[in-house]
């Protein structure tokens, strides 16, 4: 909705005095601190992705000590940190009503991990805890576990993305050894290893709760799943158990396997992308065969090949619980699906088989498909990008002609012709289960989509069918067009990319005027011209089913568009249009605006890349005007009625006549709510046109004004309006010439506007003056959380007051500053700053003038907040980068630096190396072109062997010869199976593009 801090105010008067009220939901309002802070004085629930910051935090926390009725609260992603996260605590010592609290994508550290856990060790009614996304750390886990030893009523927990140890996840096992309330606890993307996993598993074997314990995406190897495999030989509870993305090999396989023969408890096991491999699916399938429980396997990017699947066919033809093994991604060729097939034969519980990406070929298909015609229980499988040609689709279609189960068959990237297409065709004329066939990205063209045609016409099980990315024409499209007259059953058609052209779109235009069902048409990239829309228009004004039709990039003119819009004006059921890259033109557009004026259900049109000037956009806006013109006759349709609430003309030819009759509509209009410009000629007189508008209009959220020729005029215009303006929350102001004086304007707009989240001013011409009253803005504004100044005059003087507003500033999350004038003076400013500041999480500094100064990177030895580090082409050399490294052996919390185009040469990369045996965060680190040579490769490489964070690593444009590349594949080497599996190392992704390699198996 649009409930902004007045509408707040008004619903926390009411809480007041209201005793029975339990949830409150306004996630993504506009609610804003003073709405914030007087619902929390009231009380609230649900404030997810609203704008409440530190003071809004206390807030809510003096609420909950007062109100008897809230039982969920959730201030999720709301910039809350310590201060808000710790009154939040007090709050909770003395709340007896509270069972849920969502803290999740806040700031808060170890600090507020460690006020909260004091609040559970007393507090008895909350039951689920979400700090997911902070920065707990271990300090503030330890507390937490602590807590936990005494609290007796919290159920759910999560700790995910809160950079957790093996310390954290012991103290974690200690308490749960003693703890017997808590049933799910989440520790996904933490940095938990083998020595976490063994303190776990220890717990897992006395503890008789947990039930479903997450530990995805860490870092645990054999040893840990060996601790796992123990606990679960006598844990009688769990029931799901998830260590996807973590570094099992068939050895841990074989120790799941063992305890899977005797655990029966266990319903669900998710071991995708690790390194099974086939000695350990062979470990998995034995247990199988004696396990009754298990009812759910994940082993997708496993690498378990034929071994492991002739194993787990083996168990499925003895198995009885089994019913969802997921098998994509795992080297299968014809062999192990000959085995699938089966055990197929003989099963009765499986319902899914998943073995997408494998290379089962036609042969394995031919065996499945006989196996299809005996099975009465597979409901859905996907055989997506395994080379299947036409010879295994007509099998599977001899295998639709019997089968009376399968109601899902996925057949994606294959090779199948008209062949193929036409055997499907023909099953589906006396197959009646089948519901969503998807063949896209195939090679059918019109003799098959003929076939498919005529099954439509008797079929009537069929509700989506998907053949986008074939090579159908216009002949197809009327076979198919024929079949929807009669057809009654099909809701979605996906006919995106192929060459329907004119004639096929009128003949679908001419089934639709008697069509009853379908609901989705997707022809978008298909060359339907005028012919086609003209057709469509006709059937759009009969037709009532319809909602939504795609035909963007299709070569509709404006006489398209008159059609188009003579359909809109009595059309009662379309929601959505999208002609975007069209040749729309003002004609069009003219005619779309006169039907908008009477239609009261479409909520989105897209007529971006259309050619539209100040013409039709002064038509649109007087559209606009009538759309909500008359509320009170209109006011009993809306109860049951849309309205427009998204508009994209970007890319067309509007200038300051056309913003001018856009601004005078939105002072009227209270519907719209994103109205994107980008790429016109609006000018100052658009753009101050347009700043009018919203000082009255309150439903606007997103304004989008990049490249307009809009300069320092407009740009205070717009400051003005933004004082007083509530509901705006995105303003792109990229590529004007806003300058100084728009830049102080807005500046001065900041601080006291209380809703604007983004702001972006690059490519402005804007210097030190209006980056010092921007600066100034900082340090009162608690609301915006990125600015981005990209590209344009700011020096030492405009850097050293940002630099000063960080550090008081407790809301800006991203800051770019990247091609202005920042030398080693303005970057050890901001490098002061980041010693203090706790919200900032991405600094971005490309081309600038840093220098190895400016790169003494001190405030990340201290910072635990910044995640993101961009430092390219920044003339920063081996003693530059000799600094970042230091401060990467301490560092916890960045996850990306980026040091391309510097000269940090070998020494630089030496340090880099060093670094990275001992980091345990950085994900991304990219250098290229920095003159390294093999030398400072080699050091990365022997870095790569023990570290187990890193996911991308970008070398390209340096001078590596195969010395350098040896090392690397050497070191690759170590990863190749998880690069098979998809883990966490993936080597494809490590760029070496401009190295020659020599042969060797990593590669």
């Amino acid at each position: 909705n649009q409930i902004t801090e007045r509408g707040g105010e008004a619903l926390a008067k009411a809480l007041k005095v209201n005793n029975t009220l339990t949830q409150l939901d306004l996630s993504l309002n506009q609610v804003s601190d003073r709405g914030g802070e007087a619902l929390a004085d009231a009380l609230k629930l649900d404030l997810s992705l609203n704008q409440v910051p530190e003071r809004g935090g206390e807030a809510l926390g003096d609420a909950l000590k007062v109100n008897n009725t809230l039982i969920l609260l959730d201030p999720g992603y709301n910039g809350i940190s310590d201060r808000g996260g710790e009154a939040l605590a007090e709050a909770l010592k003395v709340n007896n009503t509270l069972t849920q609290l969502d803290l999740s994508l806040n700031q808060i550290s170890g600090r507020g991990g460690e006020a909260l856990a004091e609040a559970l060790k007393v507090n008895n009614t909350l039951a689920q805890l979400n700090v997911w996304g902070n920065q707990i750390f271990d300090t503030g886990v330890e507390a937490l576990a602590e807590a936990l030893k005494v609290n007796n009523t919290l159920t759910q927990l999560d700790l995910s993305h809160n950079q957790i140890s093996d310390r954290g996840d012991e103290a974690l096992g200690a308490a749960l050894k003693v703890n017997n309330t808590l049933t799910q606890l989440v520790l996904r993307s933490n940095q938990i290893s083998d020595r976490g996993g063994e303190a776990l598993g220890e717990a897992l074997e006395v503890n008789n709760t947990l039930t479903q314990p997450d530990l995805a995406e860490n870092e645990i190897s054999d040893r840990g799943a060996e601790a796992l495999g123990e606990a679960l030989k006598v844990n009688k509870a769990l029931t799901q158990l998830n260590v996807r993305f973590n570094q099992i090999s068939g050895r841990g396989g074989e120790a799941l396997g063992q305890a899977l023969k005797v655990n029966k408890a266990l319903t669900q096991l998710v071991l995708r992308s690790n390194q099974i491999s086939g000695r350990g699916g062979e470990a998995l399938g034995e247990a199988l065969k004696v396990n009754k429980t298990l009812t759910q396997l994940n082993l997708s990017h496993n690498q378990i090949s034929d071994r492991g699947s002739e194993a787990l066919a083996e168990a499925l033809k003895v198995n009885k619980a089994l019913t969802q093994p997921n098998v994509r991604f795992n080297q299968i060729s014809g062999r192990g699906g000959e085995a699938l097939a089966e055990a197929l034969k003989v099963n009765n519980t499986l319902a899914q088989l998943n073995v997408w990406g494998n290379q089962i070929f036609d042969t394995g298909v031919e065996a499945l498909a006989e196996a299809l015609k005996v099975n009465n229980t597979l409901t859905q499988l996907d055989l997506s990008h395994n080379q299947i040609s036409d010879r295994g689709d007509e099998a599977l279609g001899a295998a639709l002609k019997v089968n009376n189960t399968l109601t899902q068959l996925v057949l994606r990237s294959n090779q199948i012709s008209d062949r193929g297409g036409e055997a499907l065709g023909e099953a589906l004329e006396v197959n009646n289960t089948l519901t969503q066939p998807d063949l896209a990205e195939n090679e059918i063209s019109d003799r098959g989509a003929e076939a498919l045609g005529e099954a439509l016409k008797v079929n009537k099980a069929l509700t989506q069918l998907n053949v986008r990315f074939n090579q159908i024409s216009g002949r197809g499209g009327e076979a198919l067009g024929q079949a929807l007259k009669v057809n009654k059953a099909l809701t979605q058609l996906v006919l995106r990319s192929n060459q329907i052209s004119g004639r096929g779109g009128e003949a679908l235009g001419e089934a639709l005027k008697v069509n009853k069902t379908l609901t989705q048409l997707n022809l978008s990239h298909n060359q339907i011209s005028d012919r086609g829309s003209e057709a469509l228009a006709e059937a759009l004004k009969v037709n009532k089913a319809l909602t939504q039709p795609n035909v963007r990039f299709n070569q509709i003119s404006g006489r398209g568009g008159e059609a188009l819009g003579d359909a809109l004006k009595v059309n009662k059921t379309l929601t959505q249009l999208n002609l975007s890259h069209n040749q729309i033109s003002d004609r069009g557009s003219e005619a779309l605006a006169e039907a908008l004026k009477v239609n009261n259900t479409l909520t989105q049109l897209d007529l971006s890349h259309n050619q539209i000037s100040d013409r039709g956009g002064e038509a649109l806006g007087d559209a606009l005007k009538i759309f909500e013109a008359g509320v009170e006759t209109l006011a009993e349709a809306l109860k049951v009625n849309n309205t427009l609430t998204q508009l994209d003309v970007r890319f067309n030819q509007i200038s300051g006549r056309g913003g001018e009759a856009l601004g005078e509509a939105l002072k009227v209009n209270n519907t719209l709510t994103q109205l994107n410009l980008a790429r016109n000629e609006i000018s100052d007189r658009g753009g101050e046109a347009l700043a009018d508008a919203l000082i009255v209009n309150n439903t606007l959220t997103q304004l989008v004004l990049r490249s307009n020729q809009i300069s320092g005029r407009a740009g205070e215009a717009l400051g003005e309006a933004l004082k007083v303006n509530n509901t705006l929350t995105q303003l792109d102001l990229a590529d004007n010439e806003i300058s100084d004086r728009g830049g102080e304007a807005l500046g001065e707009a900041l601080k006291v506007n209380n809703t604007l989240t983004q702001l972006d001013l690059s490519l402005n011409q804007v210097s030190d003056r209006g980056g010092e009253a921007l600066a100034e803005a900082l340090t009162v504004n608690n609301t915006l959380t990125q600015l981005n100044l990209w590209g344009n005059q700011i020096f030492e003087a405009g850097v050293e007051t940002l630099a000063e507003a960080l550090i008081v500033n407790n809301t800006l999350t991203q800051l770019d500053l990247s091609l202005n004038v920042v030398s080693h003076r303005g970057a050890e400013a901001l490098g002061q700053a980041m010693k203090v500041n706790n919200t900032l999480t991405q600094l971005v500094l490309r081309w600038n003038e840093i220098c190895d100064e400016g790169a003494e990177a001190e405030a990340l030895k201290v910072n635990n907040t910044l995640t993101q580090l961009v430092l390219r082409s920044n003339q920063i050399s081996g003693r530059g980068g000799v600094a970042l490294a230091e401060a990467l052996k301490v560092n916890n919390a960045l996850t990306q630096l980026d040091l391309a185009e510097n000269e940090i040469s070998d020494r630089g990369a030496e340090a880099l190396g060093e670094a990275l045996k001992v980091n345990n965060t950085l994900s991304q680190l990219n250098v290229w072109g920095n003159q390294i040579f093999d030398t400072g490769v080699e050091a990365l490489a022997e870095a790569l062997k023990v570290n187990n964070t890193l996911t991308q690593l970008d070398l390209l444009l340096n001078q590596v010869s195969d010395r350098g590349g040896e090392a690397l594949g050497d070191a690759l080497k170590r990863f190749e199976l998880r690069a098979a599996f998809g883990n966490r190392f993936i080597a494809g992704r490590v760029t070496i593009t401009a190295l020659y390699v020599s042969t060797t198996e990593a590669f």
